[in-house]
C-alpha cells in the first residue's frame, strides 16, 4: 500500500520553549502544570501533493529537515508501507514565523506543485506552544498528501513542576478506504537546557484500508527503541473504512524547578486516495494505554480540509526568521 515521504527543502528554524501544560491522570483533567511559556518560539506549516516508492524496509523511516537537524520527517512506516519520495513540491505554507499564541494554515484542495503535477487534496494544521490540530485529505488517485507541522518554545519550569511523567500522544480519526493508507507521526525533543538533559519522543500511527482486514502499526517510544515500544491502538468501524487512532509516550520528570526548557515537535500527517485525517482529543476509553501525567503536546479538532480558501492566522506576519538553538 503506498505511505508517506518527507519534504525535501523544509527548514524551520529551532526555538526555545516553556510551556504551560495541562496535568492528566488516566486521561481526566487533574491540576495545572507550570510549565510557564515564555513567549520565544517559531513555527511552520508546509503542505505538498507527493510520489511515494517502494521502501521495502522493515522498520520505519525519518529523514532529516532543517527546523530541529533531527530525523523527524517520516518517510515511511515500515513493513508492508511504501515511503514518500520527497521532492520540493510545497504547494503552500507559512514558511518560518514567530510562533507567538499560535498558528494556523489551511491549503485548498486543486493545487498542483511546482516540480510535479501531484495535486494537493486538502488540509490544515494549527500550532500553539501547549498543542497541535491537523487534518489532511486525499481523493485522487496516485496522489499522496502531505502536511508537515513544525514548532519550537521555550519554557520555564514553575512552583508545581512538571512530575512525575512528561510526555506525548498521537490522537486521529477519519475514513480508511479499501487500497487507502494514511500515517502520521510526532516526534517531540525536550531538552532542559539548564542541566543539559535532553530526551527524544515520538508517536507513530499508520494503516492500510483493505476491507475487514485492516493492516497498521502503533510504535511509541523514545527514538531509538521505538519499534518495540508499543503503547497504542487501532479500532475500526465500518467495515474497516472508518478508525481511530491513539498512542502516548511517557518518561520520567527529570525537570527541576527553575529550569528552562526547549521544547520542539515535528508533525508529519499523509493521506493516500480516499483517505482522511482528521486530529482527536483524549479518548474516553484509553483501552490501556499510559498516558503521561503532565502532556506537553495536546491534540486538538482543526476545520476540515477543503471548507476553507488559504488562510493564514495569529501572528504569522512578515517576519520570517530561523532561530536555531542547542537542543
Amino acid at each position: 500500500m503506498k505511505n508517506v515521504c518527507l519534504f525535501r527543502g523544509f527548514k524551520v528554524g529551532r526555538a526555545v520553549v516553556l510551556l504551560n501544560a495541562v496535568l492528566f491522570l488516566d486521561g481526566l483533567q487533574s491540576v495545572q502544570a507550570q510549565l510557564i511559556y515564555t513567549g520565544t518560539g517559531t513555527g511552520q506549516i508546509e503542505f505538498s501533493g507527493q510520489p511515494v516508492f517502494t521502501y521495502g524496509g522493515a522498520n520505519p523511516l525519518w529523514a532529516p529537515d532543517g527546523f530541529t537537524g533531527g530525523n523527524d520527517i517520516l518517510v515511511s512506516p515500515g513493513g508492508t508501507f511504501n515511503g514518500i519520495n520527497y521532492v520540493n513540491n510545497n504547494i503552500s505554507g507559512t514558511g518560518v514565523v514567530p510562533l507567538g499564541a499560535g498558528i494556523t494554515w489551511t491549503a485548498a484542495p486543486g493545487i498542483a506543485g511546482p516540480v510535479t503535477p501531484i495535486a494537493f487534496g486538502g488540509g490544515s494544521i494549527s500550532l500553539t506552544p501547549t498543542a497541535v490540530g491537523y487534518s489532511v485529505v486525499e481523493t485522487a488517485a496516485g496522489n499522496v498528501s502531505v502536511g508537515i507541522g513544525a514548532e519550537s518554545s521555550l519554557f520555564t519550569v514553575g512552583a508545581l513542576g512538571a512530575g512525575p511523567t512528561i510526555g506525548t500522544y498521537l490522537s486521529l480519526n477519519g475514513i480508511l478506504n479499501v487500497s487507502s493508507a494514511i500515517s502520521a507521526s510526532l516526534v517531540t525533543y525536550i531538552d532542559d537546557l539548564t542541566t543539559g538533559h535532553q530526551v527524544t519522543i515520538a508517536e507513530l500511527l499508520a494503516a492500510t484500508g483493505t476491507g475487514t482486514a485492516n493492516k497498521y502499526v502503533v510504535l511509541t517510544g523514545q527514538t531509538g527503541s521505538l519499534v518495540s515500544g508499543i503503547n497504542g491502538w487501532f479500532q475500526f468501524g465500518g467495515g474497516g473504512t472508518t478508525y481511530t487512532g491513539f498512542a502516548a509516550t511517557s518518561v520520567p520528570d527529570f525537570l527541576n524547578v527553575g529550569d528552562n526548557v526547549q521544547i520542539s515537535s515535528v508533525l508529519t500527517e499523509a493521506a493516500d486516495p480516499d483517505a482522511t485525517i482528521n486530529s482527536g482529543g483524549l479518548p474516553g476509553n484509553l483501552n490501556g494505554v499510559t498516558v503521561p501525567s503532565t502532556i506537553l503536546l495536546n491534540n486538538q479538532p482543526v476545520p476540515e480540509p477543503g471548507t476553507v480558501s488559504l488562510l493564514a492566522m495569529g501572528a504569522l506576519g512578515l517576519l520570517a526568521f530561523s532561530a536555531r538553538m542547542r537542543r
